[in-house]
């Protein structure tokens, strides 16, 4: 099991980075994902 107090970072904000983190928060399995693209607004709009 999991602990709640994991932190996950996602490299690239592109297709799949978004699909991932989208899973990881819809199946509770962090506290915190962050994404990170060379583009800032693209990271902030898939956040």
């Amino acid at each position: 099991m999991i602990s709640k107090t994991s932190k996950i970072g996602i490299i690239g904000a592109g297709n799949v980075g978004a699909d991932v983190a989208n899973a990881l928060v819809l199946l509770g399995k962090c506290v915190r994902v962050v994404l990170f693209d060379r583009t800032l607004s693209k990271a902030e709009g898939q956040a």
